[in-house]
């Protein structure tokens, strides 16, 4: 029996269980591959537990210098995606829930367990805590390298990243948290100026000093990514075939772009550019007025199936590139502006992880440029394209 590793339920389908019994279908999977002798993969800390010690967010991990990421070495031109680098603590691995890049010198990564590392071009930090008792943090956003957002999963918090070290945010009052509870996704075009969604069907603004009451914008359904490119135009996305959009005042009806499937992620690299990938491995686009039909961009690895492990992912820096990698494989497709490119493995381990005990999947990805991009896996792998 397949073991899928760290599955939020809000990431599988709408009638998966409830989210309160992810932390104890991530034990049981663990105590499966341990006894399976694979006990890589399993992680993730207890409330109550001690949080091991760490330096600062920006420095480097303690110890042995981290490896150098095989990326920074270029094929001519053309961008290639380096080897993996493992982000890790002294009591093991991390996943990367998500990650943001502000620039090709400034990524952050959020970790499942409650952790978040930086890469500064070079090298990863060691990840250290977020100020978190039982954090599942599952978005964050970057516009600079001085802010960082991060929301979370299992409830409303919300943390900040000044440039140095992380605290908490103000709070989210988020008044379905005792129903849906916990953050879905996050986006700031600045430091001023952030949109985060519930599990439900609530958005949040924060103006640099406060989150406003919640907003029902797409009532009856599950939210589950928010992309703002700027104050004045963000999308949505929940896991039906709606989209949502914010004209910096109002949010409009949702709207049924994608009838018959679950929608997944959308990235918009402006008010006239968005991609959004369904369950299926479809992407629409839009060109500021109306969505696509959906086009198939990875037949071979962008789904898992209606009802199972899903988690494909785009970022989307121009209307000329996006990257988005697919929840099973470890492939990774990119768009021109006219057309995909076939898969490109990029995670050998996700590709033979398919008929094993615990299924390794990328689960994030964040692309500054076309030359730069950052994924990282279920098994706290990060991966850099430039």
């Amino acid at each position: 029996m397949r073991v899928a590793y760290r599955a939020s339920s809000r990431r599988t389908s709408r009638s998966s269980r409830p989210r309160a019994r992810v932390r104890l279908g991530l034990a049981l999977a663990c105590v499966s591959v341990l006894l399976t002798g694979a006990a890589t993969g399993c992680t993730g800390s207890s409330a109550g537990q001690p949080v091991p010690p760490g330096p600062s967010a920006g420095s480097p991990a303690s110890g042995p210098p981290a490896p150098v990421q095989s990326s920074t070495v270029h094929s001519g031109t053309v961008p290639v995606w380096g080897t993996a680098t493992h982000l890790s603590y002294s009591q093991g691995p991390e996943d990367p829930t998500a990650v943001s890049c502000a620039s090709a010198t400034f990524c952050m990564a959020v970790l499942g367990s409650g952790y978040a590392a930086v890469y500064d071009g070079t090298r990863w930090s060691k990840p250290v805590a977020l100020p978190s008792s039982d954090g599942e943090p599952d978005s964050v956003s970057c516009p600079t390298a001085k802010f960082c957002m991060a929301v979370d999963t299992r409830d409303s918090s919300a943390f900040l990243f000044n440039g140095g070290t992380w605290s908490p945010a103000p709070g989210i009052n988020d008044a379905a948290a005792s129903t849906q509870a916990g953050m879905a996704s996050v986006s700031c075009p600045s430091s001023t100026f952030c949109v985060a969604v519930d599990n439900g069907s609530n958005a949040f603004t924060f103006n640099g000093t406060s989150w406003s009451p919640a907003t029902a914008i797409d009532p009856g359904n599950e939210l589950s990514t928010v992309s703002c490119p700027s104050t004045s135009f963000c999308a949505a996305v929940d896991y039906g075939p709606n989209v949502v959009t914010f004209n910096g005042t109002s949010w409009s009806k949702p709207s049924a772009i994608d009838p018959g499937t679950y929608l997944q992620a959308v990235s918009c690299a402006s008010a006239g550019f968005c991609v959004a990938i369904d369950r299926k491995g479809n992407a629409l686009t839009f060109n500021g007025r109306t969505w696509s039909k959906p086009v198939n961009a990875d037949p071979d690895g962008l789904t898992m199936g209606e009802g199972g492990i899903s988690w494909p992912m785009v970022s989307c820096p121009t209307s000329h590139f996006c990257a988005a990698v697919d929840g099973a494989g470890g492939n990774v497709v990119t768009f021109d502006g006219t057309s995909w490119t076939a898969p490109v493995n990029i995670d050998s381990k996700a590709a033979n992880s398919v008929s094993g005990p615990v299924l390794v999947f990328l689960m994030s990805v964040s692309c500054r440029s076309a030359m730069f991009c950052v994924a990282g896996d279920s098994i706290g792998n990060a991966f850099v394209r430039s």
